[in-house]
């Protein structure tokens, strides 16, 4: 039982913290959005005109086998053909050194 709490509790602690972020980028993209971060509701898809897509915690379709394919936020700009994939890690305290080792090893440029 209460590493199933645990669990949920963790995802609620690292959703509160990765809005911040989306927040800020649909501000920097001017889509419509909260005044105030702690009120922003990310939708799945936000579209800013046709040429800017930002997605919410979306499965993300690939060739290649990758644990993490579901970034928590993604900015596709159509125009330049480029995606900016963003995630977030929120640990407890004794497990950061382990995350960023984790992170470090898992992380690969795309192009």
């Amino acid at each position: 039982m209460s590493q199933v709490l645990a669990k949920t509790e963790y995802t609620q602690r690292h959703n509160k913290a990765a809005v911040y972020p989306h927040w800020k980028i649909c501000k920097e993209y001017k889509s419509k959005t909260a005044n105030k971060w702690y009120e922003h509701q990310p939708d799945t898809v936000t579209e800013k005109k046709r040429d800017i897509t930002i997605l919410w915690e979306m499965h993300i379709q690939n060739d290649r086998e990758i644990k993490a394919n579901r970034p928590d936020i993604v900015i596709k700009n159509k125009t330049t053909k480029e995606c900016i994939l963003t995630d977030m890690v929120i640990p407890s305290e004794r497990n950061t050194s382990v995350k960023v080792t984790e992170n470090c090893r898992n992380t690969k440029t795309w192009r």
